[in-house]
């Protein structure tokens, strides 16, 4: 597999409740199409692993100000207190989640675990083997809803996602220092091809 950038262009501010680090901002565009494209505009959006930084005692190596622009950050809040009323945050386990969720009719799934290499030093509560087998276990038993799931371009994504389809894409990151890595997409079985890179209007 090869794979292509996907640039993180400024022109607009993405509205998210998300607080992606660094790149990942860049997948709004992508996950937004990808929605639109199966008819599923207004459905419930749900993303079980859309943590905090640094944890709710900010214990962790990233603290709340990681990545902290006060001026766009108050801006953001300003405008997602807008949709307040259908923003509904949990601290529950990502697996429940996505049990509950994936059943439902109008749900489009997003998971973005913690990742395999250095998952002590980025998150945490960093997932353990067991803990990725488990997610494994469950995302493939609902494989014919609408989900897709990235992590970091390691061995392991293949071992256990090996029935699904696997695209690689790279992204800029800036969460701890400037850099650019190579990811990797796994897709259930109803959401349509993305193609190698990710790009925006895939080809075919």
């Amino acid at each position: 597999m090869t794979a292509s950038d996907i640039g993180v262009s400024t022109r607009r501010p993405r509205i998210s409740p998300l607080r992606y680090p660094g790149g990942k901002s860049a997948l709004y565009s992508r996950l937004r199409k990808m929605i639109r494209d199966m008819d599923l505009a207004g459905c419930t959006y749900v993303e079980p692993y859309a943590g905090g930084v640094g944890g709710l005692d900010q214990t962790g190596n990233y603290k709340i100000d990681a990545r902290f622009n006060r001026d766009g950050l108050a801006e953001r809040i300003r405008i997602l207190s807008l949709y307040a009323e259908n923003i509904v945050p949990t601290s529950r386990d990502g697996i429940d989640v996505i049990s509950e969720y994936a059943p439902k009719d109008d749900v489009f799934i997003y998971a973005d675990p913690p990742y395999f290499e250095k998952a002590g030093s980025l998150y945490l509560n960093a997932f353990s083997a067991t803990d990725h087998e488990d997610l494994a276990r469950v995302l493939d038993s609902v494989a014919d809803r609408p989900w897709v799931l990235t992590y970091d371009n390691a061995p392991q994504v293949a071992e256990l996602y090996a029935a699904r389809r696997r695209r690689e894409f790279e992204l800029h990151y800036s969460a701890h220092r400037v850099g650019k890595a190579t990811e990797v997409a796994v897709l259930s079985e109803s959401v349509p091809e993305i193609g190698q890179g990710w790009p925006l209007t895939p080809t075919t």
